[in-house]
């Protein structure tokens, strides 16, 4: 992408996938998913929320720089109608190289649309902030840019990404790991 197209583009907003609510306890001390991330961007950027739950019809890609998939308590294993709507704007998203970050349960969105199920994690899953390292893979991609190999994240899920099928996975590749879940981060080509 030439520079000028690249300031075009930030100039347009970013489409936020809200996939639920914070659980009430944590919204009410640190805000809901759209207050996080805008919060993390600040004014440099705008975000439009889509609430997927409520509405159903994907937002025209072409009118965003990007898209950006929340968590939710919600579960891939225990599947809901949206659920294949975000699936299918993933996939719409690959296909127009629309930039597209999934976090947490859209991180999970993610394998999905690329052929990885979500499976239930073993024993309780992870809480809290714990250490993931980087991959060969992760060490490179411009989303961990300037990242130590190793670092604490703070993450919370009862599912994981069934790294099995990650590897027989079309354009799947492992960005980063834990002790206990060996697909913390991944990523689909080169836009997702």
């Amino acid at each position: 992408m030439r520079a000028p197209e690249m300031e075009q583009d930030m100039a347009l907003p970013i489409l936020t996938i809200m996939c639920g609510s914070a659980p009430q306890h944590i919204a009410n001390s640190h805000g809901d998913y759209m207050d996080w991330f805008q919060s993390g961007v600040g004014d440099r950027v705008e975000l439009i929320p889509w609430d997927i739950l409520r509405d159903q019809t994907q937002p025209s890609l072409g009118d965003f720089a990007g898209v950006l998939i929340t968590g939710t308590p919600a579960s891939l294993t225990q599947p809901e109608p949206w659920m294949e709507v975000a699936v299918e704007c993933i996939r719409d998203a690959a296909e127009t190289e629309t930039p597209l970050l999934g976090v947490c349960f859209g991180h999970q969105l993610v394998g999905c649309a690329f052929g990885a199920p979500t499976i239930v994690s073993e024993g309780v899953g992870e809480h809290g902030s714990l250490p993931i390292e980087l991959s060969p893979c992760g060490i490179v991609d411009p989303l961990f840019s300037g990242m130590p190999k190793s670092f604490d994240v703070h993450l919370t899920h009862f599912d994981k990404v069934d790294e099995e099928a990650v590897i027989y996975s079309n354009g799947l590749r492992v960005l980063a790991s834990s002790s206990h879940t060996p697909v913390q981060a991944l990523a689909g080509g080169d836009f997702i």
